[in-house]
C-alpha cells in the first residue's frame, strides 16, 4: 500500500504568536528596568556602606533575579512547546506512512 499524502492542517496560530509577542514584551520591559537599577546602582555617590547603596544594591539584584528567573521559565516552556511539537510531528509520520 503507498503511503497517504500528507494531512495539511490550516490552522492559524494567531494566540500562539500573541503568546510570543507579550513574553517579548515581558521581556523587554524586565531587561530595561533590571539596567535602569543597574545605572542607578553605578552611578551612586553614596558611601559603599550606607543605607542609600545598600537599598541600591538591593533594587538591582531584585530586578536581575527577576529577569533571570523570567528567562529560566521561558526556556523551560520553549523546551516543554518543542517536545510537543516534535510529539505531534512524529504522530504524523506514524499516521502518514504505516498502517495502525
Amino acid at each position: 500500500m503507498p503511503p497517504r499524502a500528507p494531512v495539511i492542517w490550516s490552522t492559524i496560530a494567531v494566540g500562539g504568536e500573541r503568546f510570543h509577542k507579550r513574553l517579548d514584551e515581558r521581556h523587554r520591559e524586565l531587561s530595561v528596568q533590571a539596567k535602569l537599577r543597574a545605572r542607578t546602582y553605578r552611578r551612586s555617590r553614596a558611601l559603599p556602606t550606607s543605607e542609600e547603596s545598600i537599598r541600591l544594591r538591593a533594587d538591582f539584584l531584585a530586578a536581575l533575579g527577576r529577569l533571570s528567573s523570567f528567562e529560566t521559565a521561558s526556556l523551560r516552556l520553549s523546551r516543554c512547546r518543542y517536545t510537543v511539537q516534535l510529539s505531534e510531528r512524529a504522530d504524523d509520520i506514524t499516521r502518514d506512512y504505516f498502517q495502525l
